[in-house]
């Protein structure tokens, strides 16, 4: 919940200082205020340390966690999913502004107020998404339902136009941001239980170096459609294949569990492997 409060943070705010200071003083600022949390969380870091083993070798293979996601097929799946996921919700964070601003002709300010609403649902959707998964016993079904609804939102931002009342498009991106931004925490754990007892610290580091992959591509291949298709609101709907795609990808790795997979085999044989 802290990354997408950070996120309502910077939406408020940060519109407004690059108005005043210009974005290159926005930047300024922001890396003032990481460096200022740095120096702040010092006297805590014993608390979260307190498990160090200073005897743990630091050199080792950084793509182990890799290599294991690779060979277990639910996990596999589970990682193209993160993937796609990610896509979505870092392509919806990236353009919202540039999309309100240069098609829906919105001030700079608003929009980032319309941004703001993605990231408070977020926040809301990562509590009651994990609250639906722990109540259903069913991380899988409802990461399927989070797909579906993020899909069916990225297909709707293709009808965006100025037409739309402020309360509707604020409304709306709520709405997306229920599904884009709160996916995260059951992904998480769904990645935990996928993988083998022994290696869940590793397993979930390679699911997750999967998952920024989509950090990085989502917008770039949301930006390339952009330059064939000449509108924002259009190019959601690629986001919204990509959605489909997550969602099929979740399914193979339900399909799959048991099937080969690490979590599945005996614990004497997983820890061998």
């Amino acid at each position: 919940t802290g990354v997408p409060l950070g996120g309502v943070l910077a939406s408020l705010i940060a519109p407004s200082l690059a108005l005043e200071v210009g974005w290159r003083g926005t930047m300024l600022v922001v890396g003032c205020v990481g460096l200022a949390l740095f120096l702040a969380m010092q006297p805590l870091r014993a608390r979260f340390d307190f498990s160090r083993d200073p005897a743990s070798p630091i050199l080792r293979s950084p793509f182990e966690g890799l290599a294991l996601v690779l060979r277990d097929p639910p996990l596999r799946y589970l990682a193209l999913a993160g993937l796609c996921f990610a896509g979505v919700q870092l392509s919806l964070m990236s353009f919202t502004v540039t999309l309100l601003v240069e098609e829906v002709n919105w001030t700079l300010v608003t929009a980032g107020i319309a941004l703001s609403c993605v990231q408070v649902a977020g926040f809301i959707g990562r509590l009651g998404w994990g609250w639906i998964a722990d109540r259903t016993r069913t991380g899988g079904a409802v990461l399927i339902l989070i797909g579906i609804w993020m899909s069916l939102a990225a297909a709707a931002a293709a009808g965006l136009n100025q037409a739309w009342p402020a309360l509707l498009v604020y409304g709306f991106f709520f709405v997306f941001g229920l599904a884009a931004v709160g996916w995260n925490g059951v992904f998480a754990s769904e990645a935990a239980r996928l993988s083998p007892p022994s290696r869940i610290g590793h397993a979930t580091g390679g699911v997750l170096f999967v998952t920024f992959a989509g950090v990085l591509a989502g917008p770039v291949v949301f930006s390339t459609v952009y330059r064939f298709t000449g509108a924002y609101s259009a190019t959601f709907m690629a986001t919204a294949v990509l959605g489909i795609v997550g969602v099929a990808m979740v399914a193979a790795a339900r399909r799959t569990r048991g099937k080969g997979s690490l979590a599945g085999t005996p614990s004497s044989e997983r820890c061998s492997q």
